[in-house]
């Protein structure tokens, strides 16, 4: 477990890096041209990145317990979640459906890994009137979640490759979001895809295995 948080928190890491190293550049560019609007701009975006890898190092620090798996009651921990995402970022508007009396075997982070994430995409795509709905079901062996926003949602040519490194529906060659999504609901031992419950209405489906107490 601490290996593979060690690796996701190098690539986060990583990738605020690279993303400052660029904003850097454009700064750079803008300031000898003097255009001053746009290194205003530059300069927030370089400070939102700052701000990302402080957050992703204060991860680091935290208790042993956010690292361990427990018995969790999946709709509970996402409004708590959303909470805390709130308190980051502007707020989400949230409405969880279904049986929200599952309970996952899962850790804390685990489950930020993969929600977090969801959330930052959908956020960004969609802005501050961003809306999720999450539909949780259970079969005989399997727990299945339906996340879906108010967002355009994914354009069918990229169905196929959404999960590939560097996929993002907001530029080309950036974003890792639905690849930590895939890494950690794998740890999990599950499994995410996208579908498409109606015609462009396309919906992330992870499916993880039923808690059958330990």
């Amino acid at each position: 477990m601490y290996a593979y948080v060690a690796d996701r928190l190098k690539h986060r890491l990583r990738n605020s890096l690279l993303l400052a190293q660029a904003h850097v550049m454009q700064l750079q560019g803008s300031l000898r041209g003097n255009s001053v609007a746009q290194a205003d701009s530059i300069i927030a975006a370089l400070n939102e990145s700052m701000k990302t890898m402080a957050r992703e190092l204060n991860a680091i620090d935290v208790d042993e317990e956010y690292f361990r798996d427990r018995e969790i009651r999946l709709a509970d921990w996402l409004k708590g979640m959303n909470a805390t995402y709130a308190a980051t970022y502007s707020s989400v508007g949230l409405e969880v459906s279904g049986d929200v009396e599952i309970t996952l075997w899962a850790s804390d982070y685990m489950l930020t890994l993969v929600f977090w994430n969801l959330w930052i995409d959908a956020h960004q795509v969609t802005g501050p009137s961003c809306k999720i709905d999450i539909d949780i079901r259970k079969t005989f062996s399997k727990v299945i979640v339906i996340v879906g926003d108010n967002g355009d949602g994914f354009p069918e040519k990229m169905m196929d490759i959404a999960f590939q490194e560097r996929f993002s529906t907001k530029s080309r060659n950036r974003g890792r979001g639905l690849l930590e999504v895939q890494h950690a609901v794998s740890t999990l031992g599950g499994s995410v895809a996208l579908f498409e419950r109606k015609r462009g209405d396309r919906r992330i489906q992870i499916v993880l295995p039923v808690y059958a107490g330990r």
